[in-house]
């Protein structure tokens, strides 16, 4: 009940506060949890994880992109370098789960009382599952950056249209570096308050280092920081190049 109601507040906040865009954002954040809901229920029923992903991103990207901000040069960048830093990502990924071993339930769960009691096995790869999780969760921080970049380069290219590829490209960079170290934060603080309990419990048990930095809670929380990371650092040299190309190519 008390979720329902503060989601009532947020819901009203943003079309009273964000006017039209605030409108348009609350349909997109509500369309977005139909397509996340939808999803699992696609996963369960197909068992293709990777297909059901892919159609999930495209429908996040769908609703985040083009329908809240409209079909133009900088959304279009902006998907482009998405969707190439995705696929990038996803095979690094693929290829270091596999090495690593590193899918399936970590310590953290062992303190959930109603996932002790749960049947674990649900029949879909543990190392799918954990690569299509990453995926999903860096889509965010990546279409932030991208969006961000690709929007700063429209502007100042609508203000000064006598800019040529290379320098536009190098304006792009220097916003993309400006945003770098917030975004950085922003995936490192988001990860710490998710594992914060969990962290708290190691220390009170008396873990030492050496054996939670071993831990597959441990790893599977610095591998996603750091595959958001480099997500979004390099979505900012590609998004710089794919605007400038596009807003510079001639009609």
């Amino acid at each position: 009940m008390i979720i329902f109601v503060l989601l009532m507040i947020l819901l009203f906040l943003l079309g009273i506060i964000g006017d039209e865009r605030g409108v348009a954002s609350m349909f997109t954040f509500l369309g977005n949890i139909v397509v996340f809901f939808v999803s699992l229920i696609a996963i369960f029923r197909t068992g293709n994880i990777y297909a059901v992903t892919f159609v999930a991103i495209m429908g996040f990207l769908l609703l985040t992109l083009f329908a809240q901000n409209g079909f133009n040069k900088k959304t279009i960048s902006a998907f482009s370098a998405i969707i190439v830093i995705l696929s990038i990502v996803g095979i690094f990924s693929v290829i270091l789960i596999k090495i690593s071993s590193m899918a399936g339930f970590g310590e953290m769960y062992i303190y959930d009382e109603e996932v002790a009691f749960l049947e674990n096995k649900i029949g879909i790869s543990a190392q799918s599952l954990l690569v299509a999780s990453i995926l999903i969760g860096i889509l965010g921080a990546i279409t932030d950056t991208a969006l961000s970049v690709s929007s700063t380069m429209y502007e100042v290219y609508e203000h000064n249209p006598a800019l040529d590829a290379g320098e536009l490209n190098r304006s792009g960079k220097h916003v993309g570096w400006d945003i770098l170290g917030t975004t950085f934060s922003t995936l490192v603080f988001a990860e710490i308050g998710q594992g914060f309990f969990i962290w708290l419990i190691f220390a009170k048990n008396k873990y030492t280092f050496i054996s939670l930095i071993n831990s597959k809670s441990f790893l599977q929380q610095t591998f996603l920081i750091i595959m958001a990371s480099l997500g979004s650092l390099l979505i900012i040299p590609l998004t710089s190049r794919i605007t400038a190309k596009i807003l510079t190519a001639k009609k």
